[in-house]
């Protein structure tokens, strides 16, 4: 995700945004999904850390 991130600024226009998108499953896991789970908060959490100050 950060490679594909990194890759698609420099063809991003002004004021243009990257929605990234996780579920339920990142804050609350499900013990049978625990790999989409994880999957997800990591999404979740590299959305927090990447917003633009």
């Amino acid at each position: 995700m950060f490679w594909i991130t990194k890759a698609a600024i420099p063809h991003m226009p002004p004021g243009s945004a990257i929605i990234n998108t996780s579920s339920v499953n990142a804050y609350e896991p499900s013990a049978n999904l625990l790999d989409y789970a994880l999957t997800k908060a990591g999404i979740a959490n590299f959305t927090k850390g990447s917003r633009s100050r």
